[in-house]
């Protein structure tokens, strides 16, 4: 027979419910830890912790990459100003280049350092070093 305690509100008797830490009590007394994972509790988490994994891989690169280009690939460049290159790989421009402290010309020879180029890189045009202030990424 069931029975109330006087303030309480506990049930005592056969069909007794007991708080949460006492569920987990085992015959020997002894205590689970502080938390215990519950079964979906677990896949909750590592769902949260992938998703923060891909938004930053996702975003790093952005940052990081922002301001650059890998022109390993050209074989052609034009003279859209006397300071403006475009480089192209065949009839794709790659990147669009503004080096504002060197006089390009139609016939200069221009050799790059790296053939991963970003600003603030220096390029040769007719063997004199040029700081590129500005990439621009066009494919």
């Amino acid at each position: 027979m069931d029975t109330m305690a006087r303030g309480g509100g506990t049930r005592i008797g056969k069909n007794a419910s007991f708080s949460r830490p006492f569920l987990f009590i085992k015959k020997n007394g002894s205590r689970p830890p502080e938390h215990v994972s519950l079964p979906g509790e677990r896949g909750v988490k590592m769902k949260k912790i992938s998703w923060l994994f891909s938004l930053v891989m996702i975003l790093i690169p952005t940052f990081v990459l922002a301001d650059c280009a890998d022109l390993e690939r050209y074989n052609s460049w034009f003279l859209e100003t006397s300071h403006t290159l475009v480089f192209y790989a065949g009839a794709k421009p790659l990147a669009r280049l503004e080096i504002p402290n060197c006089e390009i010309r139609p016939l200069s020879t221009i050799h790059l350092r790296t053939s991963y180029v970003c600003e603030q890189d220096e390029i040769m045009i007719d063997g004199v070093a040029c700081r590129i202030i500005t990439v621009e990424i066009l494919y």
